[in-house]
């Protein structure tokens, strides 16, 4: 009988013992953007958009991305409760002033590289256009004056010679056109050709990532006490 009473005290220890000292549970839900964040509990890699049962008790969760920044926020697990931690990482202060010299570069080849050849070609169109305009006047007003030269009627005569001295105006004017366009296409081309030049002396510029998480990690979902431990690497 007396047996049976310390048996059965001892094993009411042993219970009252693990009530005591038993750790109640709770868990997390992560929501993080971007999904492929590295996120870390301690040593404990974890992943978003999953639910992690944990004691109860305060943590740090830690998140980061290249490309954004590092963020660390502390939860609360409560027992039979799941925390919801919802965090959107915004890109880090080096990335933004990468991206904004990236624009800059892409403007600046644009315009030194990829315009040149543009203004050079309307430049020889506008060149050749003016030319074929000289030769179309030239040949008018020769046709003009043969036929005032070669005509008695007064009236047609005075109608020929007009139309003669239209198109002589028209010729001088689109010759002293043609010289300044040669000379300002001239100084166009030179200044293109410059520019192509400098687009080649362009540097792009160039993001180096900060490692600030590793992605390696213990996978440990659920607790300490969890027999379940993998080894994992994410590539970013």
């Amino acid at each position: 009988m007396i047996n049976n009473i310390k048996a059965i005290s001892i094993l009411f220890f042993l219970l009252l013992t693990t009530l005591v000292y038993a750790q109640e549970k709770g868990s997390v839900f992560l929501s993080v953007f971007p999904k492929d964040a590295v996120i870390k509990l301690n040593d404990t890699l974890l992943k978003s958009h999953e639910t992690y049962s944990l004691d109860t008790g305060n943590y740090t969760i830690k998140m980061w991305t290249p490309t954004r920044e590092y963020v660390e926020r502390n939860i609360t697990i409560k027992p039979n409760q799941t925390t919801r931690l919802h965090e959107v990482l915004s890109y880090s202060t080096d990335y933004k002033a990468y991206q904004k010299k990236k624009r800059m570069y892409n403007i600046e080849m644009i315009l030194t590289r990829y315009v040149p050849p543009m203004i050079i070609t309307g430049v020889i169109i506008n060149t050749f256009s003016i030319k074929k305009s000289i030769n179309e006047e030239l040949n008018l007003a020769n046709q003009t004056k043969d036929k005032y030269e070669n005509e008695f009627n007064k009236d047609l005569v005075l109608q020929y010679k007009s139309e003669y001295n239209f198109h002589k105006a028209e010729y001088e004017k689109n010759i002293d056109n043609y010289n300044k366009n040669l000379i300002i296409g001239g100084a166009i081309i030179l200044a293109s050709a410059t520019l192509e030049y400098l687009s080649f002396k362009l540097k792009k510029p160039e993001y180096k990532e900060k490692v600030l998480l590793s992605s390696f990690g213990l996978n440990n979902y659920n607790n300490k006490l969890s027999p379940s431990i993998s080894l994992t690497y994410k590539f970013n």
